[in-house]
């Protein structure tokens, strides 16, 4: 009985994960790709321009976050 329960615990483990993966991947790709932008500008170039390209990600982060947050606080029309 205790290993049932422990199966279904990881079977539903791997399903929260795999619907966070699912709900997320739009996002998780966006910023997978920005931090390889960001580490090829690091090995290309040197480290001023690394942290341009390092400030520059943070800001696009931050503004997406906020105009997300801003449109879901604005109740539906």
């Amino acid at each position: 009985m205790i290993l049932d329960s422990r199966r279904y615990k990881q079977l539903n483990l791997l399903k929260v994960i795999g619907q966070f993966l699912g709900n997320n991947l739009v996002a998780i790709l966006f910023l997978i790709g920005l931090v390889l932008i960001n580490v090829a500008s690091y090995l290309q170039f040197d480290m001023v321009i690394g942290f341009i390209v390092t400030g520059v990600t943070l800001i696009l982060i931050a503004l997406i976050v906020q105009f997300e947050k801003a449109g879901a606080e604005q109740p539906p029309k």
